[in-house]
C-alpha cells in the first residue's frame, strides 16, 4: 500500500500505515470475486484477466483467518510503502 500523508513521525506513520495496510489485506482476503479484488492489486488491468482465468476453473475461497506477523515501512522514491507478512492457514 502506497502512502503519500505526511509524515509526522515515523512511530506514528508506521501505526497508521499499518492499520491502514491491514485493512486493505484483509479486505482482498476476504473479498468473494475477482472484481471485489480488483481494487486491492497493483496493475489490475494486466492482473485481473490473469485472475478471471484461473478463477473460471478454480473457487474463489475467502479467507476469514489471517495472522499478521510483521509489518514494516519502507521509504522509495519519495513515497511510503507498507509491507505485511501475513501467514495463512494451510
Amino acid at each position: 500500500m502506497k502512502s503519500d500523508a505526511p509524515i509526522k513521525s515515523d512511530s506514528q506513520a508506521l501505526l497508521v500505515g499499518k492499520e491502514q495496510s491491514e485493512m486493505v489485506v484483509r479486505q482482498f482476503f476476504t473479498s468473494t470475486s475477482v472484481e471485489n479484488v480488483t481494487s486491492k492489486i497493483r496493475h489490475p488491468y494486466i492482473i485481473k484477466p490473469l485472475m478471471d482465468r484461473w478463477y473460471a476453473s478454480h473457487t474463489l475461497i475467502p479467507l476469514t483467518q489471517l495472522e499478521f506477523d510483521e509489518s514494516r515501512m519502507k521509504e522509495f522514491c519519495n513515497s511510503r510503502y507498507y509491507l505485511q507478512f501475513v501467514l495463512l492457514p494451510d
